[in-house]
C-alpha cells in the first residue's frame, strides 16, 4: 500500500502548488457574503488547491476500485454546501477587481468536490504512515475553521435580521457590499465631487483611493464605510444635489445628537390643494385656505378639525388669525374678503369697496393684520393694494404702484409700515401715514411671492419663483444676502418666534429650515408650502398638495428621521427615483450596520429603515 503514497501526494502536491501559483498571479481574493468578509490568502488558496488535488486522487481510487463509499461522500459534501447556501444566503467572490455572484448551485458543486477531496485525503491516509498528507489534511482544517470563526460571531444578528425584514434578506443575498457595487459608489462620488482637497491629494484624490482598494479588496463592511468615511473628510466640499444629507464626522462611527425637525402628525386636510396656514396667538389653533373653497380650524396638538368654513363661491387664496380678538380674515379668487368669528363660528362680514360688489376688481391673493389687530392690509390681482379698518370693514386707503399682480404682503413690527411684493418683480415699502411714493427693493428676477419682517431686527426676507430666498436691511434698504438651495419656486415664508430660523417652502417638494441671520442651511425635509410657526415653537406645512404636516424639534442623530413617512425616514423627495431611493437605503442599512453602528438601538433602526424601504417599493409595483 506504500506504493500509493507517491501517487496521492503527487495528486495533493501538484493541487496545493497550483493554489500556490494562482495566489501568486492573482493577487489577493475576498469572499462576502452575511457573515461579512473573508480574506482569501496564500495560505488558504494553496489549502483549497490541496482539496481539488485530494479530490482528484478520489476520483481515481474511486474508478480503480469501483468504490460505492465516494458517491456516499460526494452527496454528504453536496448535501452540506446546499444547507451552508442556504444559512448564508448568497455570496460573492472577488478576483482582480471583478465581483462573481456564489449561488447554491456553485456552494452544492463545491461542497461535492470537499466531499471527494475528503475520501481523497483518507485514502491517502489509509495507505501512508507519512505525515505529508497529514499536513495537508490540517491545512484545509484551518481554512474551514477561519470561514466558521467568521460566521459565528454574528451569526445571531443576521439571523433575527433575516427573519424580521425579508428586504435586508433580499440586500444580503444579492451582495448588495460587493466590490463592484462600493467602486460605482467611489466613482459616482469621483463625478460629483466640484473641488478637492489639495493638501491632502497630490492628483486626483480618488485615484490612489480607488486603486488601492482594487490592489487590497477589502471586502468587509467596516473596511468599505471607513474608507469612504475618510474619503468624505478629505473632500473640501460635497455636490448638495447627490448627497441628501452632509455625513458626520465621529471618529467613533456614532451619529452626532442634534436637534432637528420631526413631522409628528399628517392631516388629511382639504380636498384639493392648501394655498395658505395662520397659526393663533395662544399656538392652539391654526386655520387652512384651500381651493376647495373653504378655510378649516384646526386643534394644532390633536390634528382634530374644529370647524370648516363653506361660504366661498370660489377658491379660498389666503388667510390670517388675529393676535388680539378671536378673529379669522380671509381672501377668495372671487375677490372679496371675509371676516369670521373663531369663537362663535359666525360670520362677521365681508368687506366692500366704494360702488362694488367686491373687495378688489380681481383675486384677493394675500391678507395681512397688523401687530395691533386694528388694520388689515390685502394685495390683489387687480395691482392694487387695499388697507382696510378690521372691526368695521371700512377702506381707509388704496396703494397703487405695481404693475403686476400682487401676491404679498407682510406687516412691520411698528404696525405703521408693510410691505408688497408683485408679478412685476419688485417688493414696495409703504408707509401708511404717508403718501410718499414707497420704497422699492429689486433684486429678483422672479415674481415676488412671500415677505417676512424679522420679529427684533430692522431685516426683511422674501421668495421668488426664481428659485431663491433674499435677506434685505430695510433700514439701508440693501441686499444682505441670497439664499439659494431650492430648485424650483418659493411661494411660501415664515420666521421663528424667537426671529433664530426662517422657514421656506417649494414647488420642488421640499420645506427647509435656514439660520438667521447667517443664511446657513440647517435641515431639509420633504413637505410643501405653505409654512407657519407657532409661537411655542411648532411648523405647520404643507403635505402632498392636500395634507397637512405638523413638526416638532427633538433630540436626533441628525443622520435619519425615525418618524414620518418612507421618504423621510430614507431622506429623500417624495418623488425621488427608483436608483435614489436605492442609494439612500444602501447608505443607512451601512450606517446601522453592526460592523459599523453599535448603538444598541441598532436593530430597531434598521427595522424602521427596512420598513420606509418596503412601503417605497410596495409603493413602486402598486403603480408601475
Amino acid at each position: 500500500m506504500n506504493n500509493n503514497l507517491p501517487e496521492s501526494f503527487f495528486f495533493i502536491s501538484t493541487g496545493a502548488a497550483t493554489g500556490a501559483i494562482f495566489s501568486t498571479t492573482v493577487g489577493n481574493m475576498g469572499l462576502i457574503g452575511s457573515f461579512g468578509g473573508i480574506r482569501i490568502d496564500l495560505t488558504l488558496t494553496i489549502g483549497a488547491g490541496a482539496v481539488v488535488g485530494a479530490a482528484t486522487y478520489g476520483a481515481v481510487e474511486a474508478m480503480k476500485k469501483s468504490d460505492p463509499t465516494a458517491i456516499g461522500f460526494i452527496g454528504m459534501g453536496t448535501y452540506g454546501g446546499v444547507a451552508l447556501s442556504s444559512t448564508l444566503g448568497g455570496m460573492g467572490l472577488g478576483v482582480v477587481g471583478t465581483a462573481f455572484g456564489i449561488g447554491m448551485g456553485t456552494m452544492a458543486t463545491f461542497g461535492g468536490i470537499v466531499g471527494l477531496g475528503i475520501y481523497g485525503f483518507l485514502q491517502a491516509i489509509n495507505s501512508s504512515t507519512q505525515n505529508q498528507i497529514v499536513d495537508s489534511f490540517a491545512t484545509f482544517e484551518r481554512m474551514e475553521s477561519q470561514i466558521l470563526a467568521q460566521v459565528s460571531w454574528q451569526e445571531t444578528y443576521n439571523q433575527a435580521m433575516m427573519e424580521l425584514d425579508p428586504v435586508l434578506a433580499e440586500m444580503e443575498t444579492k451582495q448588495k457590499f460587493t466590490a463592484l457595487e462600493i467602486e460605482a459608489e467611489l466613482e459616482e462620488l469621483k463625478k460629483n465631487i466640484g473641488c478637492q482637497n489639495q493638501s491632502n491629494f497630490s492628483s486626483s484624490p480618488l485615484d490612489p483611493v480607488l486603486a488601492e482598494m482594487k490592489t487590497k479588496q477589502k471586502f468587509t463592511t467596516l473596511e468599505i464605510e471607513a474608507e469612504l468615511e475618510e474619503l468624505k473628510k478629505n473632500i473640501g466640499c460635497q455636490n448638495q444635489s447627490n448627497f441628501s444629507s452632509p455625513p458626520t464626522e465621529n471618529s467613533d462611527l456614532q451619529p452626532q445628537e442634534k436637534l432637528t425637525w420631526k413631522c409628528r402628525k399628517v392631516i388629511k386636510a382639504h380636498t384639493a390643494s392648501i394655498n395658505a396656514v395662520a397659526i393663533s396667538a395662544d399656538s392652539q389653533t391654526f386655520a387652512t385656505a384651500s381651493s376647495d373653497s373653504s378655510v378649516s380650524l384646526w386643534n394644532i396638538k390633536t390634528g382634530k378639525r374644529l370647524y370648516t368654513f363653506f361660504g366661498y363661491s370660489q377658491e379660498a387664496q389666503t388667510v390670517a388669525l388675529n393676535t388680539k380678538t378671536p378673529t379669522l380674515v380671509s381672501g377668495d379668487f372671487d375677490g372679496k374678503i371675509t371676516t369670521y368669528n373663531i369663537d362663535t363660528k359666525k360670520h362677521c362680514q365681508t368687506f366692500f369697496a366704494s360702488n362694488s360688489p367686491t373687495s378688489h376688481g380681481d383675486s384677493v391673493f394675500a391678507v395681512a393684520i397688523s401687530k395691533d389687530g386694528k388694520n388689515v392690509v390685502s394685495g390683489s390681482a387687480d395691482k392694487t393694494i387695499r388697507l382696510w379698518e378690521l372691526e368695521t370693514g371700512k377702506l381707509k386707503r388704496t396703494f397703487n404702484g405695481h404693475t403686476d399682480k400682487i401676491w404679498a404682503v407682510a406687516w412691520s413690527q411698528d404696525g405703521k409700515t408693510f410691505a408688497s411684493g408683485s408679478a412685476d418683480k419688485t417688493i414696495r415699502l409703504w408707509n401708511i401715514n404717508s403718501y410718499q411714493p414707497p420704497r422699492i427693493l429689486q433684486q429678483h428676477s422672479g415674481w415676488i411671492t412671500s415677505l417676512a419682517f424679522h420679529p427684533t431686527e430692522n431685516i426683511l426676507i422674501s421668495s421668488s419663483t426664481d428659485f431663491t430666498i433674499k435677506i434685505w436691511n430695510i433700514e439701508t434698504d440693501s441686499l444682505i444676502s441670497t439664499l439659494v438651495s431650492h430648485t424650483a419656486p418659493i411661494f411660501s415664508l415664515a420666521i421663528s418666534d424667537n426671529g433664530e430660523m426662517l422657514a421656506s417652502g417649494s414647488q420642488d417638494g421640499t420645506v427647509k429650515i435656514w439660520s438667521l441671520p447667517s443664511g446657513e442651511l440647517l435641515q431639509t425635509f420633504a413637505g410643501s408650502y405653505p409654512v407657519a410657526f407657532s409661537n411655542d415653537g411648532c411648523l405647520v406645512t404643507g403635505g402632498n398638495g392636500k395634507n397637512i404636516k405638523i413638526w416638532h424639534q427633538v433630540i436626533s442623530d441628525g443622520t435619519v428621521s425615525f418618524s414620518g413617512e418612507w421618504w423621510e425616514i430614507l431622506n429623500v423627495i417624495p418623488n425621488a427615483n427608483a436608483e435614489t431611493v436605492k442609494l439612500a437605503y444602501h447608505r443607512l442599512a451601512r450606517q446601522y450596520h453592526p460592523d459599523i453602528n453599535r448603538d444598541k438601538e441598532t436593530v430597531l433602526k434598521m427595522q424602521i429603515i427596512n420598513q420606509a424601504y418596503s412601503q417605497f417599493l410596495l409603493q413602486k409595483s402598486v403603480y408601475s
